[in-house]
């Protein structure tokens, strides 16, 4: 978001969000900047209204390569 508009890019929220995907499921939804149910990877994304925002992050114990799991996508 910084580099769109210190570069002077324009590009679209939609866009950038794409782009994002690409580092990790969980930027698009900082892209777009507001609260949101996220499916599929994190390209799903629905807005929601929450009355007072809240975050919950879980961390199940375990880890995942992301370089071996993206090898099993294409």
């Amino acid at each position: 978001m910084g580099l769109n508009h210190l570069w002077q890019l324009n590009l679209p929220l939609v866009e950038l969000a794409h782009l994002g995907l690409r580092l990790g499921a969980d930027v698009p939804v900082f892209v777009h900047g507001h609260s949101a149910w996220a499916e599929g990877v994190g390209e799903q994304l629905t807005k929601v209204m929450l009355d007072t925002p809240w975050f919950v992050v879980i961390h199940p114990g375990i880890s995942v390569s992301t370089p071996a799991s993206s090898k099993t996508r294409n």
